[in-house]
């Protein structure tokens, strides 16, 4: 058995209130049933798996050895980081932690097609390499360019669940040090592990962990995530507001998306219609803007509409980041906008289930407040928190706007 790195405790930090940050207050989660019993073929899906990363236990039990002098010479370094947005923007901080350690790593990214946009102009990052993952066929070539960029350290920041998809990519790299968190079934793989910051930590605080090797101090860092648009992007964002704005002076801009990967931490379009018409009865300086996915672009049509708001299409997610940063508030569901908006300093009201996930996965950083449902979905939450949340974010915006009595200057 691997004899991981001694522990560090990371703590998630506070921002300084750039923005007043306001803190809705979780209901205890009801006990969860009994999770129903999983597909035949998942069931043999999942046993192969352990098959195969037993198998590889037993050919590569690695022998564990310290980190080297990153200060010796260039280091090539993969981060392998495949998988949702969110997951990809979590992972900035790190990524920025790393790449700072030491002025002779060059970092490189494994990105799936769908979060590799995160990393556009990120100065931290060597190379994007893009994976997709559900083509097994180019598995092959991919591997073969790994091994022929003679990377010295992988990193293993998919935490939550050993992986082999994760496992093959590190071993065909061919890297010596192989870093990863200890006690899961394919802690075999890392020559260099970490302990794990425990089960109940924040996302952010369990990948934090990887960096350890490099001399990252857990506690001292700055773990907050960001986003590099370039001055098109951000000027795109803002004229998207301005065409629904009459006049830039007091209008406050309320964003709100209402996709989610999963279903279950969706929130029902016929109260997020009713928040809405709940906040125009009540403020008459809103500029309200709907988005969602490319897939939802019905709902977002018809969310709009019945609300009196408008819809906003976005067809790439960087379209959104632009317009998440030009916004005074961001209402959104846990999903990648959630963290877009910690990002780029946009406060946001986020609604979440209940359960474990939902409070290990909250944006790290977020300047507005985080809304827990008292189940595993959102079906379960109703609108007057919500509405009682959003009523003190937007007095929180509102006196921002009157302390700076201008128009914003793109309009």
């Amino acid at each position: 058995m691997p004899t991981p790195l001694p522990p560090t405790t990371a703590s998630r930090r506070e921002l300084p209130p750039s923005r007043v940050a306001v803190t809705v207050a979780a209901p205890p989660a009801a006990a969860s049933p009994l999770p129903p019993r999983r597909p035949l073929l998942k069931r043999l899906e999942g046993w192969w798996r352990r098959a195969v990363l037993r198998g590889l236990s037993r050919m590569l039990e690695a022998r564990v050895v310290p980190p080297p002098d990153w200060n010796a010479r260039v280091y090539r370094v993969l981060l392998v980081r495949y998988g949702r947005i969110g997951d990809m923007i979590m992972s900035t901080a790190l990524i920025r932690a790393i790449a700072q350690s030491h002025r002779t790593i060059e970092l490189d990214v494994l990105a799936s097609p769908e979060n590799a946009a995160v990393l556009v102009g990120n100065p931290f990052v060597h190379h994007v390499i893009p994976f997709e993952r559900h083509r097994w066929q180019s598995f092959p070539l991919l591997a073969v360019r790994l091994r022929r960029a003679h990377y010295d350290a992988v990193i293993d920041v998919m935490v939550l669940d050993a992986s082999l998809t994760t496992a093959l990519l590190m071993v065909s790299t061919g890297a010596p040090y192989r870093i990863g968190v200890a006690g899961r079934n394919n802690e075999f793989l890392y020559t260099v592990p970490v302990t794990s910051a425990g089960a109940d930590a924040h996302h952010v605080d369990q990948m934090a962990t990887t960096g350890k090797p490099f001399g990252v101090h857990l506690t001292n860092t700055d773990w907050r995530l960001e986003l590099h648009l370039a001055p098109d992007e951000i000027a795109r964002g803002e004229a998207v507001w301005c065409e629904h704005e009459a006049g830039g002076v007091g209008r406050v801009r309320v964003l709100v998306n209402i996709s989610a990967f999963l279903a279950r931490r969706r929130w029902p379009d016929d109260r997020t219609v009713e928040l809405l018409r709940r906040l125009r009865s009540v403020h008459d300086d809103l500029v309200i803007l709907v988005i969602g996915a490319p897939a939802d672009a019905d709902r977002v049509v018809g969310v709009a509409r019945a609300a009196g708001a408008a819809a906003v299409h976005t067809p790439r997610v960087r379209d959104a980041f632009a317009v998440v940063a030009a916004a005074d508030l961001v209402v959104t569901p846990d999903t990648g906008i959630s963290h877009a908006a910690a990002a780029v300093r946009t406060p946001a009201l986020v609604l979440l289930p209940g359960d474990a996930d939902g409070r290990r996965f909250t944006p790290y950083g977020n300047t507005g407040g985080e809304l827990f449902s008292d189940s595993e979905t959102l079906a379960s939450l109703a609108v007057e928190p919500v509405a009682a949340a959003c009523e003190a974010l937007l007095s929180a915006a509102a006196s921002r706007h009157a302390a700076a009595r201008r128009p914003r200057p793109s309009c």
